[in-house]
């Protein structure tokens, strides 16, 4: 008998197992498409309130300056990378006026060691100067990166070498934004949405990536 046209027989248990694989294969992609990547689960970024200077010197000092826009916070984003610690201030405006302006970052890691960042700025140094020290007020010998940038939606930067802060497991950040005008001065910590409290307010582990 001739076998030309014949369709060929496909046994039930094989397209079974063929349905099971191709089930099997699209779970795998799905798990895949919803798992954090490194670089997702190294850093963590965090929205502040707009409007919240607060005064901190001279007259009325806790109140809230709602109109003040030149050094008011809008976000803090920390990356932890291989090498280095990426921390970053975004501003509603920043403006290269007044007297001084100062930009901190204090760090806490699993290993318990805490670091002090601070980038100054003022007349003649707008472009700031990166400081990192303990917690005995002693510079740390590492070389830091920074800039600042000025306008509205102004950031600023800072690259902090991982050596410098013993190669921690996870890093924990509170930041925040001094600017002061003769003996006038305005805060703005980045967490506390308007307060300004004792002891600063740290953001959630950020593991390295």
């Amino acid at each position: 008998m001739s076998t030309s046209g014949r369709v060929p027989l496909v046994r039930p248990s094989a397209v079974g197992a063929r349905l099971a694989a191709l089930v099997a294969a699209l779970l795998a992609a799905s798990v895949v498409a919803l798992a954090p990547s490194a670089a997702q689960a190294a850093s963590s970024s965090d929205a502040d309130s707009r409007s919240d200077v607060v005064v901190q010197g001279g007259a009325a000092p806790g109140r809230v300056d709602a109109g003040r826009s030149n050094g008011d916070v809008t976000s803090v984003r920390v990356v932890h990378g291989r090498r280095a610690v990426s921390l970053e201030l975004r501003f509603a405006t920043l403006q290269a006026t007044g007297s001084w302006h100062r930009h901190w970052f204090r760090m806490v890691t699993d290993e318990g060691v805490r670091r002090e960042l601070a980038v100054t700025a003022g007349p003649g140094a707008w472009q700031g100067r990166a400081q990192l020290t303990g917690v005995d007020r002693s510079p740390e010998g590492c070389v830091l990166r920074s800039t600042i940038g000025y306008g509205a939606g102004a950031t600023v930067r800072v690259v902090v070498p991982r050596a410098c802060l013993s190669s921690p497991a996870w890093v924990r950040v509170a930041a925040g934004t001094v600017t002061a005008s003769g003996t006038r001065v305005w805060a703005d910590d980045a967490r506390t949405r308007g307060q300004l409290w004792d002891a600063p307010v740290f953001g959630p582990r950020v593991h390295r990536g």
